[in-house]
């Protein structure tokens, strides 16, 4: 799939129909979500918007636009096999801003009725397509990749009732993205793993079944693809949920991969060691690769460039042991006592080059604490930070190597929407402006992978 940001039109017809965007792909559609319309002139524009239908066509808006405002389309427009978006000014001076102009084969989308466009291939600087008559803008990211910019939380709890929702958060405004995308069904406990240009939702609890489904979540377009894959356990092909993962460039080849790592395989603690992999070029997911010293869920997860650490966790009790996975051989190394006080329902998925980082989570009571680990000599490091509330059940993502956030969690009778920051510069907690739209607990994030890790 593909996107387009920004699309510019710099010129158009008066009084005759221009087609905007035009769908000529077999068994495929053509989907826009946002479409701004702007009348920077000094003159009211009359504007008809349609999409050209057989027999009749669909009037999006009939609408005068007063100078100097902006017509603002919400509204998702789908265009089938040879259907068009087509619209109509009395003057000349518009400009339109599509957003999200989605399909299989982008070059074959856009044509107008005074010149024929493709949209095929990106300039030079790797940001601007190259295009007649339109202009195309791209953000510039960072060395994460083209969807670096932004990471979503997934799933999840939300008082009584599961969670089919998907958040987004834009790293660079730390403003909140609302994709239309749902999950395929609610659940809580998944796992999220993150390759640079897709995520899988693995698993997870809907009621008191087990999850055996993995959702594919697309970052370019933000769709949800489902149905794929599977990660059936045990001779009953039992779904998992609480698991532990990481994802790296360094667990496959060539674009990497990543582990799912114990579990339950019910809702009443029948707690697996299986280690699985799946390859992200591939999407072949390999079963038992390896297995954990003892049956663990629950733990922190955080990933180093050369190991896969899980922290904590619940076997027949809470535990504060440390499990280390070796990326490239599955070479399972254990060590019984590497935290202080037992923990489980912590979350990790905060790291660079040099360091891990998990927070919150239980034993007797509640924690507010931020940990560290030191990736030189595999150590702990004990209390650096402290989040804004005692919280369990969050999820963490990281934005490459800058900063991480932990989104939501609950204190046990309190069920939070908020999103803490963690300043991987100055080992820094904070919660920041922006809130997810529902307070939830057992949730998954899922960011663009850092491929130095």
């Amino acid at each position: 799939m593909a996107s387009i940001k920004n699309l510019v039109l710099s010129s158009y017809t008066v009084n005759q129909d221009n087609i905007l965007v035009s769908n000529t792909l077999a068994n495929e559609t053509v989907t826009i979500k946002l479409l701004l319309i702007d009348n920077p002139t000094n003159d009211t524009v009359h504007l008809t918007l349609k999409i050209s239908a057989t027999p009749t066509p669909v009037i999006i808006r009939d609408v005068d636009i007063p100078p100097g405002e902006t017509l603002e389309i919400e509204t998702t427009l789908i265009l089938d096999l040879n259907q068009s978006l087509v619209f109509r000014a009395n003057k000349t001076g518009l400009s339109f801003y599509m957003t999200y102009i989605q399909s299989l084969k982008v070059s074959q989308i856009c044509t107008t009725n005074y010149s024929n466009v493709n949209i095929s291939h990106l300039g030079a600087d790797n940001q601007t397509v190259m295009a007649t008559n339109y202009q195309v803008n791209y953000e510039s990211y960072g060395t994460g990749g083209p969807y670096s910019d932004r990471c979503y939380f997934m799933g999840g709890k939300i008082g009584t009732v599961l969670s089919q929702e998907i958040d987004g958060l834009d790293f660079i405004t730390e403003s909140l993205i609302d994709p239309w995308a749902h999950l395929s069904e609610p659940k809580m406990n998944c796992t999220g793993l993150f390759s640079s240009t897709t995520a899988y939702v693995c698993g997870g609890l809907a009621e008191s079944t087990t999850i055996t489904s993995i959702d594919k979540f697309v970052y370019e377009n933000e769709v949800l693809y489902t149905g794929q894959l599977s990660l059936g356990e045990g001779p009953n092909n039992a779904g998992k949920h609480n698991m532990g993962s990481n994802s790296s460039s360094k667990i496959s080849s060539p674009d990497g991969g990543a582990f799912l790592v114990g579990g339950d395989t019910t809702d009443v603690g029948q707690r697996i060691t299986t280690i699985d992999r799946l390859d992200f070029h591939s999407e072949a997911l390999d079963k038992e690769v390896a297995n954990l010293t003892q049956p663990t869920e629950s733990m922190a997860s955080i990933t180093s460039p050369s190991k896969g650490h899980h922290i904590g966790g619940y076997t027949t009790d809470v535990i504060r042991s440390l499990s280390s996975i070796d990326l490239a051989t599955t070479t399972v190394s254990f060590t019984q006592d590497f935290l202080q006080e037992r923990l489980e329902n912590a979350a990790g998925n905060i790291q660079n080059q040099n360091a891990g980082y998990w927070a919150g989570g239980n034993y007797m009571n509640l924690n507010d604490d931020v940990w560290k680990m030191d990736y030189s000599n595999d150590s702990f490091q004990g209390t650096i930070s402290h989040l804004h509330l005692p919280k369990m059940r969050m999820a963490g993502v990281y934005n490459m190597q800058i900063c991480g956030y932990w989104a939501c969690g609950t204190s046990g009778t309190t069920t939070y929407n908020i999103l803490e920051k963690f300043d991987e510069s100055s080992e820094t907690c904070s919660p920041i402006t922006a809130t997810l739209k529902s307070a939830r607990e057992g949730l998954c994030g899922v960011n663009p992978l850092d491929t130095t890790l």
